[in-house]
Parts: C-alpha cells; sequence; structure tokens
C-alpha cells in the first residue's frame, strides 16, 4: 500500500466519510472570481474574505514548500425531526460544533501522518484558514461546486463538513471531479431572496444564511423581508437539490440530534434568557451566533 493509499485509510478508520489528495498549486481562476465578487460587494461584511486574497489562492503561502493538500469529508446529514418548532435552524448545527468533531479527527490524522513519515510542519484546518476548501476538495475528487456554490459528493450529497491537512510531502493526486448539475437550476430558482445572481454566483447580502450568522448589524429597510422562519442558517438551496434525495445518513455520533433549541416554541424562545441560551447551546454552533443576534432575527420574523 502506498503512503497515499495509507492515508486515505487512515482518515476513512477515523470516521471520515471520504478523502482525496491534490497538490499544491496557484488556483488563479478562483482568485480572479473572488477578487471581482469583492469589488461587487458581494461578501458583505465578511472583511476576512477581502485580506490577502492571493494566500487564500496558493496554500503555499501558508505552509512553505507546500506540495500535497489532504481533503477529508464529514457527513452531518441527520434524518429530519418529525416535528420541530416554529423557527429553523440549519441541519449543521442540530448536533457537537462542527469544528470539535472535526478538529479532533484531523488532529489524530496529522499526528499519525508526522509519526508515520517523519515529516513535521503540516497545517490542519477546517473553516478556519484562508483557504479554497471547496476547491481543494473538487480538486481531489471528492465532489463538485454546485450552483448554489456548495460542495456536492455523489453519496452525502451537500450534507459534507470539509476539512484539510497541508504537507510538504509529494503524493499521489486523485482526479479532480467534473460538474453534474447539468441544465437543473433549482436551487438558484429556490432562494427566496434571490441571493444566488446565477451559476455558482452568491450575493451574501441578500442571503439568509449570511444574514442571520455573519451579519451583526441591525436590520433595515434593504434586508429581504421573508426569511422563511429562519433564525439560524438556510438549507432551502441544498433541501431541493438532487443530490440529496438519497444522501447517505451520518454515522458520526457528534452529529445526532441533540440541540434542545431546535424544538423550542415561540412561548420557550420568548422566556429564554442568555445564561439559559448559553448553557443549552454550549456544544452547538448556535453559540457562536450569540443570544442577542438569535433574538434579533426572531424580531425580524416578527415585523
Amino acid at each position: 500500500m502506498s503512503l497515499s493509499e495509507e492515508i486515505k485509510s487512515t482518515a476513512l478508520s477515523l470516521g471520515f466519510t471520504a478523502c482525496g489528495i491534490s497538490p499544491a498549486i496557484e488556483l488563479s481562476e478562483d482568485l480572479a472570481l473572488l477578487e471581482q465578487r469583492i469589488g461587487l460587494g458581494y461578501h458583505g461584511e465578511m472583511a476576512y474574505l477581502a485580506r490577502t486574497p492571493e494566500v487564500r489562492a496558493d496554500v503555499r503561502l501558508l505552509v512553505p514548500n507546500a506540495k500535497s493538500v489532504i481533503s477529508v469529508l464529514l457527513n452531518y446529514n441527520s434524518s429530519a425531526p418529525e416535528t420541530t418548532g416554529p423557527y429553523k435552524i440549519s441541519r449543521y448545527a442540530w448536533g457537537t460544533d462542527y469544528h470539535v468533531v472535526i478538529n479532533e479527527k484531523l488532529k489524530q490524522l496529522q499526528q499519525w501522518l508526522e509519526k508515520t513519515t517523519g515529516v513535521a510542519g503540516s497545517r490542519a484546518g477546517v473553516d478556519s484558514g484562508p483557504v479554497f476548501e471547496k476547491r481543494l476538495a473538487q480538486r481531489a475528487g471528492l465532489g463538485w461546486m454546485g450552483k448554489h456554490n456548495v460542495l456536492i459528493n455523489k453519496k452525502s450529497g451537500t450534507w459534507c463538513f470539509i476539512g484539510e491537512i497541508i504537507t510538504t510531502l509529494e503524493l499521489d493526486y486523485d482526479t479532480p471531479e467534473t460538474d453534474h448539475c447539468g441544465n437543473c437550476r433549482l436551487c438558484i430558482d429556490a432562494c427566496p431572496t434571490a441571493a444566488l445572481t446565477g451559476e455558482h454566483c452568491l450575493d451574501a447580502r441578500k442571503c439568509i444564511s449570511y444574514l442571520t450568522i455573519s451579519y451583526k448589524g441591525d436590520f433595515d429597510e434593504s434586508t429581504p423581508k421573508d426569511f422563511k422562519n429562519h433564525i439560524y442558517g438556510c438549507d432551502i438551496c441544498q433541501e431541493v437539490c438532487p443530490w440529496n434525495k438519497k444522501a447517505e445518513i451520518t454515522k458520526e455520533p457528534g452529529f445526532m440530534i441533540h440541540n434542545p433549541l431546535l424544538f423550542f416554541s415561540k412561548e420557550q424562545w420568548e422566556s429564554l434568557d442568555e445564561p439559559t441560551f448559553e448553557k443549552l447551546s454550549a456544544s452547538s454552533a448556535m453559540n457562536r451566533t450569540g443570544y442577542k443576534q438569535l433574538k434579533r432575527n426572531i424580531q425580524h420574523l416578527q415585523h
């Protein structure tokens, strides 16, 4: 078994859904697209996207002499409960914070890799650094970019988190996945705020997920009126995706449903105080958004 095969086997044994490897090269086309959309203001208040975009496009500026990127996927698709509360919470927040779950597995894979090869200095991360994670996963053969800008895997659909390890090791590279969306545009047509302005093009300023999670300011007359009862994130463009109809259910215990806020009634939300929220959301990604912002989102629904 080659080292590349050992890496993939070890990743799967740690619970990852899939693993692929791509070369560390400059992603010049993605850089040009990012700069174009920043110029249009599509990134909203996500100022980090405008900082050193050239680093985001080339992992070798993060890890000197990097040769390879090991990309991993972890399915978070829980079976939807029969009943929930009146307010909608994105599926990825139904279980334990994905940063905690994936970083633990990535750390184990990274330690195994450095111990096995004797080569230190790799960098691991999940949604935490200036990296084009979705494009790297596509180049590693793990899926393709849907028209909604979400990676689609043939077995898990869009319900996957992405992590990566950047290493100076030269490995065997996988064949990039090709597009399988065809003429389908269900995701674009389903977006209630027209945030998907075209294929693979998202104006975050109109996106319910961005507005309910990343946007920190007050809502005003320019804010889309109808959030479709979403108070944390939005899965509409994913829920209509045909590739999710037969998506496999996750085997990761951490992503099973155990977020009590998912089942809260309007009355419970109205009476919820901040200390209680902090306690109930301690292990959830919702904790990062915070009590006051969620209350703001609920108030927007009521106007």
